[in-house]
């Protein structure tokens, strides 16, 4: 496989190999992994859509959505890029790419509950199970210490998950006369161009009309599989799934961590300095650097899924913003909640009832945490103390302790003298 580097210092060659050669984008491009209800391509497509516009930190109309290979599962890594950065790639070939894919989809698969990493140039990209990203060094060393010590891109056994990002409006266009049905097709296209171009109004209805029917058709689809029963509307299965959304708990850390790191991304001067955060108030992230790319961070997070407000160099997350923008039609909002709400569901793993504090012990013994400290409450609830733990254990063991159905009440990380992080849970 030849692979070349598109970005703003033109192309670079990866590894040699065929022709044409595979494109490489860098920067601007996050990949999340997601797990899929829908079945059919196009209700799939509309799931993936609503899913985008909730992860993505800017609007919709500036994002670019990329679905890769949808395994029996539902899994699919999805990749949400920004256009221009797209664009700027496709323009730094020297010819047109055989596809397009994230840097850090390059890595190999990390082991279960680990990290991906390597150096690419003055980036450092990340992999792990549930997501894959380009940062700046700086930004990636605070999150990853062990990041300062990753191999360079080149040389390591390379997996690309086979996603593409030239689909949609990047998807390499042929001539018409060549596509598949064409000339049977073509006299029933003529008088439908016709009668659209003779009714417009009835034309925008009945579009309308046929994209709300997907819509729902993907909400029922979505609300199937969660539940495990069948629906007869997508209004029944919407509030079917709210109510297990509310009974079962959904993660709350993770998501917000993972907005920040994206808006984090772009900007190679700011690291994380401390993080804190409860069930009630969010996320607060303090961050060291200057003032310009840490406003810039900023003016990220404010315009994503989350209720946003910095203070200082203090940006606060709060409570989850409705998916879909005010609005939107019923049916196009309604898919946006369920999807948000599944995803949730998806991510946590019915705990057995009781006290949480012997399972917080398990899973810190199980994660590799030397003699943890663990101190059980009258209530149910559990607190620890870690003086000393690698970024790289923490960050996965706080979304494991999500994912098993622990429910972070509160959680405060400060960064020790030398690599390593301090960290105080809570848990319930």
């Amino acid at each position: 496989m030849s692979l070349l580097l598109l970005g703003p210092e033109g192309p670079t060659p990866l590894e040699a190999g065929d022709t044409p050669p595979v494109g490489v984008l860098a920067h601007g491009v996050v990949a999340h992994r997601v797990r899929l209800a829908a079945t059919g391509a196009r209700a799939r497509a509309a799931e993936a859509e609503a899913l985008a516009a909730e992860l993505a930190a800017t609007p919709p109309e500036a994002t670019h959505v990329a679905l890769g290979p949808v395994a029996p599962d539902g899994e699919a890594w999805l990749a949400i890029a920004d256009p221009e950065a797209v664009e700027a790639a496709l323009a730094a070939a020297p010819a047109p790419p055989a596809r397009l894919v994230p840097a850090a989809l390059l890595l190999p698969p990390p082991p279960p509950g680990g990290t991906s990493a390597a150096r690419l140039g003055d980036r450092v990209l990340l992999r792990t199970e549930t997501l894959a990203a380009t940062l700046p060094a700086a930004a990636a060393e605070a999150l990853l210490p062990d990041a300062a010590g990753a191999p360079p891109l080149a040389g390591l056994p390379l997996d690309d998950a086979g996603l593409d990002l030239l689909q949609g409006r990047f998807a390499p266009r042929r001539p018409f006369w060549q596509a598949p049905g064409f000339r049977p097709a073509a006299a029933l296209l003529a008088g439908l161009a016709l009668l659209l171009a003779l009714v417009p109004p009835v034309a925008e209805r009945l579009r309308a009309a046929a994209a709300a029917r997907l819509a729902d058709e993907a909400t029922v689809a979505i609300a199937a599989r969660v539940a495990g029963q069948p629906f007869d509307s997508a209004e029944a299965a919407a509030a079917a799934v709210a109510r297990l959304r509310t009974e079962r708990g959904v993660p709350e850390l993770a998501p917000r961590l993972a907005h920040l790191m994206a808006a984090l991304e772009p900007e190679p001067g700011v690291r994380l300095a401390r993080l804190a955060f409860t069930a009630t108030d969010g996320l607060a992230a303090t961050l060291a650097g200057e003032a310009a790319p840490i406003n810039a961070v900023a003016a990220r997070l404010a315009e994503g899924p989350f209720a946003f407000v910095q203070q200082g160099d203090v940006m606060r997350l709060g409570a989850p913003r409705p998916p879909a923008p005010e609005g939107t039609p019923p049916a196009f909002a309604r898919l946006a909640e369920v999807r948000r709400d599944a995803e949730g569901l998806a991510a946590v793993r019915p705990r057995p009832p009781g006290p949480a504090g012997p399972a917080l012990a398990r899973l810190l013994a199980e994660t590799g945490v030397a003699d943890p400290t663990v101190e059980p409450r009258a209530d149910g609830t559990a607190t620890a103390r870690l003086p000393a733990i690698r970024a790289g254990l923490l960050l996965p063991l706080l979304a494991r302790a999500e994912a098993e159905g622990l429910a972070l009440v509160r959680v405060e990380v400060r960064r020790n003298a030398d690599s390593t992080l301090a960290a105080d849970l809570e848990v319930r």
